[in-house]
């Protein structure tokens, strides 16, 4: 596919093929498909756009931190330290939110768990003033999950019905979240 014809249209269908394959708990398929995108996305006119850049970026780190759950660990924590680093570079309120997001998930997959609550409470507090609100209710399952043998949903999950929100908060947070010992 040349990059002329890297339309909106490919891009939704990428980011979306790489966002099931991350729900499916799929993160290797997942940050394959994001990569084989990530050359025509960076030829393309879509990057003028400024939202499309922090969306491609913030899936890209979520690809790279559930691929380094399966190995290639360090390589795959760079380039979601790198997709960290160009959320920043946008300086909006969204961007900022994300990477936030983003950096818990690095933190926990590092296992760098004397961060982790700090980072956690960063990115609830601006996930919360966004309105963001699925992606605060994950941030709030993985502090549960942490501290906790089995977490306890928060109300919005349990408002909204979700049936499975171990699966919800890999979806939006994926990385390691095993409990520190």
């Amino acid at each position: 596919m040349d990059s002329t014809r890297f339309d909106l249209q490919r891009y939704f269908a990428t980011v979306w093929e790489a966002e099931v394959a991350l729900y499916q708990g799929r993160g290797d398929e997942a940050w394959a498909i994001n990569e084989a995108a990530w050359p025509l996305l960076r030829r393309s006119d879509l990057r003028r756009m400024q939202i499309l850049r922090i969306s491609a970026a913030f899936v890209r780190g979520k690809c790279a931190v559930a691929a380094a759950r399966s190995g290639q660990r360090e390589e795959m924590l760079g380039q979601a330290k790198k997709a960290h680093a160009m959320l920043m570079k946008e300086r909006t309120t969204v961007s900022t939110a994300l990477a936030a997001l983003l950096s818990a998930c690095i933190t926990a997959t590092s296992r760098q768990h004397d961060k982790l609550a700090e980072e956690l409470g960063e990115a609830e507090s601006l996930l919360t003033q966004l309105e963001m609100i699925p992606w605060a209710a994950a941030v709030q399952y993985r502090r549960a999950q942490l501290g906790a043998a089995e977490p306890v949903p928060p109300d919005w999950m349990r408002d909204q019905h979700i049936v499975n929100p171990q699966r919800l908060a890999d979806f939006l947070m994926p990385g390691d979240w095993s409990r520190v010992s």
